[in-house]
């Protein structure tokens, strides 16, 4: 692994509470694929700065344009899945319909202490994170997350692997709550 950089705090709102305010000026996760855009730092870059649109997307609860970070043949993964989330999506159709009824059911959802860890290879970063919400219903969330995103050639997510734990899906408690 090369570096880790920390992003900040990311709050998911209703679009009844969005703010026009921009905290942070990101680059384009996709720059014109010509040039210095092929080197593997320029492609790091790159893929560095889309992660950090994925998450600032789905702060703005804006699914419509998250799904254009993914490539049209991409993956979900997720091995510990427990039937209510699906141990696998494949295609963009079906990682946009699951993620815009999941956006759908939060009130309120942030990451604090995102840490975005680029590694030696530059189309693959691993995130780790720890969501934080509350649910339409008011059942509050609380989990731990370790996601590995590996790119297209194109600067689009074409895997995502998500470890986290099942118990956080359910409400009970878990002592990983306690951190």
């Amino acid at each position: 692994m090369v570096e880790a950089r920390r992003c900040r705090t990311v709050q998911w709102r209703h679009s009844s509470e969005r703010s026009d305010t921009v905290t942070e000026d990101l680059p384009s996760p996709f720059p014109d694929a010509a040039g210095e855009g092929n080197s593997g730092s320029a492609r790091r870059a790159r893929n560095i700065a889309a992660i950090r649109t994925y998450f600032r997307l789905l702060e703005d609860r804006d699914i419509e344009s998250w799904i254009e970070l993914w490539a049209d043949e991409c993956a979900v993964v997720a091995p510990y899945a427990d039937g209510r989330v699906p141990g696998l999506l494949t295609g963009r159709a079906d990682v946009y319909a699951f993620y815009r009824d999941e956006a759908d059911g939060y009130a309120r959802l942030s990451f604090p202490d995102t840490d975005i860890i680029a590694t030696d290879d530059p189309d693959r970063v691993v995130v780790h994170w720890y969501p934080r919400g509350e649910l339409t219903d008011g059942t509050r969330y609380r989990n731990e997350n370790i996601g590995i995103f590996e790119f297209d050639a194109d600067g689009r997510i074409r895997r995502f692997t998500e470890f986290f734990n099942p118990l956080g899906l359910t409400g009970r408690s878990d002592p990983a709550d306690e951190r």
